[in-house]
């Protein structure tokens, strides 16, 4: 097809097509602030976040070991304002927690370092609130097509209420599962190996706050999923946080709240949909106690794509402009 085209015109099309080729998808640098700190000793191992569907101004975390409670968190200051005793079960290792539409928490027992456990289950109560509270929470053990694996997110679908657990592999992709819509207390609720690869060292998942999107937290950086396809759309490049974990998108759809597993853990604001910005801050970010919590900057694959780019388009112009012979 291309050997009835001018010289000129394949040579800009092969160029543009190895800019499309060579050139990976780039990281946007997300804006963000720093809402609040964490400073309650009691929470040492934050291993999961959701904001309240209730009261926007409230935040739920769990440690992943120790008692099984849930503090209800001020966002604005970061002060523990209520906790719920979970019973139900024997707990082993909580890492999620996600609220649905109809106000129900999820509780994700998933955690399986040595991929033996035998006993994952998730755990679903009321969404608690404010002040102290104990209930006894519905319990529905889970177990894996292919044998135990180390879970690390859950996803719950804001609208549908479909849940998925995605694995934590520190030197291949994660694994995502899917399981049946509808779970039994009794029965054997068999999570489905999807096929579909999800990013190195997945530590939170989240959804939109309408489920057309879902966003997939790792060490550095945010990834941006289709979940009708189940493919990587967008690389968000967030704030460095020493021991950053955990996930939960706004009510308003338009930001995301980011937490750390370890003490002190920062509550960080990142601005996300068509409020997020393409172009990095300028100035580099400082440490405050262990996070890295104001701007980012620009990531080495966005500057090495940048400058890709730039070399094939002066080899474009100059395969177009005519040249005179000498």
């Amino acid at each position: 097809m291309m050997d009835g085209m001018p010289r000129t015109l394949r040579s800009l099309l092969l160029a543009l097509t190895l800019v499309a080729v060579c050139v990976p998808t780039l990281a946007v640098a997300a804006e963000s602030e720093r809402v609040s700190t964490i400073h309650d000793r009691r929470i040492t191992e934050s291993s999961g976040l959701a904001i309240s569907t209730k009261d926007q101004k409230l935040a739920y975390t769990i440690n992943d070991a120790g008692d099984p409670i849930v503090f209800a968190i001020k966002l604005s200051t970061g002060k523990v304002v209520g906790t719920t005793r979970v019973g139900g079960g024997v707990i082993g290792d909580f890492e999620a927690l996600a609220i649905d539409g109809d106000g129900t928490m999820w509780l994700a027992d998933v955690g399986d370092n040595d991929e033996v456990r035998r006993d994952a289950a998730l755990y679903a109560l009321p969404e608690p609130g404010r002040g102290k509270h104990s209930v006894i929470a519905k319990r529905y053990p889970v177990s894996y097509q292919g044998g135990p694996v180390d879970i690390e997110a859950m996803l719950v679908h804001p609208k549908t209420g479909k849940k998925f657990l995605a694995s934590r592999e520190m030197a291949k992709q994660g694994t995502l599962y899917s399981l049946p819509k509808k779970l039994s207390v009794n029965g054997d609720n068999r999570a489905t190996d999807l096929g579909k690869a999800f990013p190195v060292e997945v530590t939170d998942a989240t959804f939109t706050v309408d489920g057309s999107q879902t966003l997939i937290r790792t060490p550095g950086a945010v990834h941006v999923f289709d979940p009708k396809t189940w493919s990587e759309v967008e690389v968000l490049s967030v704030p460095e946080v020493e021991m950053g974990q955990s996930i939960a998108m706004e009510p308003d759809g338009k930001s995301f709240i980011m937490g750390s597993e370890g003490k002190n853990s920062p509550l960080i604001r990142v601005v996300f949909g068509t409020q997020t910005k393409a172009e990095p801050t300028p100035t580099p970010a400082s440490k405050s106690d262990d996070v890295l919590a104001d701007g980012v900057g620009i990531p080495v694959v966005a500057v090495v794509g940048i400058a890709a780019m730039s070399v094939l388009a002066l080899v474009a112009v100059w395969a177009v402009f005519p040249r005179k012979e000498i």
